[in-house]
């Protein structure tokens, strides 16, 4: 996750809470107050050409988002499993219990060929009769925690196993997940993240629930880009694909699915360079309510 650093300020984004917004040149997606995602290149991938494996799917509509993290090798494995699970859900709508989960996810994970090896980690959110429950689907080394933002405990963890799409043809992690009224937040992350952690001389853990309980879910994005910004030496850090976001708090709304990442080399190139000559502009934008799937 990133650094505790000074206490919250507030912005414009505060006061606009009803508005999905997307920075193309952070590759970051807010909901203020709810929810902040973006993925990361990591160092030597900038060094070596590589695309990013890290992919975001932010199903608002549904309430599902997911992380998946590619190989260097076929990165853009992961924008192809998560854009198969996003059309499976635009096409078929969201399953009401775990059994209907299970099929669902194995059906996106089989067609996934053995070379496109790549991670899944999922949390769909379930509200009925005044209650919230969250169905978590996971399988390779990404991670999924749930954290007690008033005890700034981490309740729930996955842990690391060999369900790859692409070298399993099923998912063995799909639990249901009661969750408290309000003060929780779920973090969805490839294991990139763990490196943020590390160059912290922290734990994971504790980095996570100390970062939630005192910052604004959106800002989150912005607070890793500066802490990364601000390492000194020779620091390390793979690709970075990040969700936070309240499970209370998010109500569906009737917007696109939203990709993010999982790029091959040409396309990374193409946005690095983007990015150098000022062609894709550093601005925050209302997502528009058209469509069923954007990328950025």
């Amino acid at each position: 996750m990133v650094m505790p650093g000074k206490e919250r300020r507030e912005t414009s984004l505060d006061r606009e809470s009803g508005s999905i917004l997307i920075n193309r040149a952070k590759r970051a997606v807010i909901k203020p107050r709810q929810l902040g995602a973006c993925i990361v290149t990591g160092t030597d991938k900038i060094r070596s050409g590589f695309g990013n494996g890290d992919c975001l799917m932010l199903d608002f509509k549904n309430l599902v988002f997911a992380v998946s993290d590619a190989t260097e090798r076929f990165p853009a494995a992961s924008y192809g499993l998560l854009s198969r699970l996003a059309d499976r859900l635009a096409r078929d709508g969201v399953p009401k219990n775990e059994p209907r989960w299970r099929e669902l996810l194995n059906a996106v994970y089989a067609p996934q060929k053995y070379h496109h090896k790549a991670t899944l980690s999922c949390v769909a959110i379930r509200k009925e009769e005044g209650t919230t429950k969250a169905y978590v689907s996971h399988g390779g080394d990404s991670i999924v925690l749930l954290v007690n933002l008033k005890t700034r405990r981490v309740e729930y963890t996955t842990s690391a196993d060999m369900c790859f799409a692409g070298r399993a043809k099923e998912l063995l992690c799909i639990e249901e997940i009661p969750v408290g009224d309000d003060g929780y937040g779920f973090v969805i992350a490839s294991d990139g993240i763990t490196d943020t952690a590390r160059l912290a001389g922290r734990t994971l853990e504790g980095v996570s629930s100390s970062v939630l309980s005192r910052t604004p879910l959106h800002e989150i994005p912005q607070r890793l880009a500066e802490y990364l910004a601000g390492l000194r030496g020779p620091a390390e850090y793979d690709d970075i694909g990040l969700v936070v976001f309240s499970p209370t708090e998010l109500a569906a709304t009737d917007h696109p699915t939203i990709l993010v990442g999982g790029t091959t080399p040409a396309e990374e190139f193409a946005y690095l360079e983007g990015i150098s000559e000022n062609v894709i502009d550093d601005i925050w934008a209302a997502l528009d309510d058209r469509g069923n799937i954007v990328t950025i």
